[in-house]
């Protein structure tokens, strides 16, 4: 994994290069751009993607202000959301997306989340993008413990969290509504020490 510069800090800050352009084999991660806005449409207004995410479908004029706003984002950004686009290189094209947030002053601890194309699932990127994030953080930051939350009927996901060795840590009973499915639905913790993956 490669990264488009040196080491850094996160209580020192970042700029936007020292994250937004890390490449795995198959993989680039960057920074969102007005002409993925295709692209990612295509995946953000499939129900069966938005349905295990905190977000609903998007329309276009939302779509095109979100990715506006996430062009310039970076690490800086405390208890934000950062999106970051996956781009698969043989095709140059967004596949997925990436979000981070900061959930400590420091920067220390993080809290993930993915989302890939319907058409690019089953093909392993799911696993390389969150593997080559996760990688990042702990060799490349002062990043110690990585968290993720998600739906207990994504299988998908949770057999992705499982293969990276993530830990479940607890379960929050009937906290989101399902707006799908007319339901209140469990989530389940899960987090991974800095330690225990390099390890």
């Amino acid at each position: 994994m490669t990264t488009a510069s040196g080491k850094s800090g996160f209580p020192k800050g970042l700029k936007e290069t020292d994250i937004l352009l890390i490449e795995s084999e198959r993989l680039i991660i960057r920074n969102l751009q007005v002409d993925d806005l295709k692209n990612f449409l295509d995946y953000r207004t499939d129900p069966e993607v938005c349905r295990y995410q905190d977000w609903e479908v998007l329309d276009e004029a939302f779509a095109r202000n979100f990715i506006d706003e996430q062009m310039h984002k970076s690490l800086d950004d405390l208890e934000e959301w950062i999106q970051l686009g996956i781009e698969l290189k043989i095709e140059e094209r967004l596949i997925g997306d990436l979000a981070l947030r900061r959930h400590d002053r420091n920067g220390s601890i993080v809290e993930i989340g993915y989302a890939i194309s319907p058409a690019y699932q089953r093909k392993g990127y799911a696993y390389e993008a969150v593997n080559c994030i996760i990688h990042h953080l702990f060799t490349e930051h002062e990043v110690h413990r990585i968290t993720a939350r998600i739906d207990p009927r994504n299988e998908g996901s949770l057999a992705l969290l499982n293969r990276l060795n993530f830990v479940q840590e607890g379960r929050i009973r009937k906290c989101f509504y399902d707006e799908f499915d007319q339901e209140w639905v469990d989530e389940i913790m899960f987090g991974l020490l800095k330690e225990d993956y390099l390890r």
